[in-house]
C-alpha cells in the first residue's frame, strides 16, 4: 500500500508541473495586457490609467 501511495505522489510531480507550464503559456498568449483590461472599464478615468501604468 505504501508503494502505490507513494508511485502516486511522484506522479503527482510532472502533473502539476505540467498544470503550471500550461498555465503559464496561456496567460502570456492571452491578447491585450492588464492595463488593456483597465482601459475597457467606462468608470475609469485617463489620469487613473497613467498613475497604473506608472506603478506598474
Amino acid at each position: 500500500m505504501s508503494k502505490f501511495i507513494i508511485r502516486r505522489a511522484l506522479g503527482l510531480i510532472p502533473l502539476l508541473f505540467g498544470i503550471i507550464i500550461i498555465s503559464f503559456v496561456l496567460m502570456k498568449a492571452a491578447p491585450g495586457g492588464p492595463a488593456q483590461q483597465f482601459q475597457r472599464n467606462p468608470r475609469v478615468t485617463q489620469t487613473q490609467i497613467d498613475e497604473w501604468l506608472k506603478r506598474w
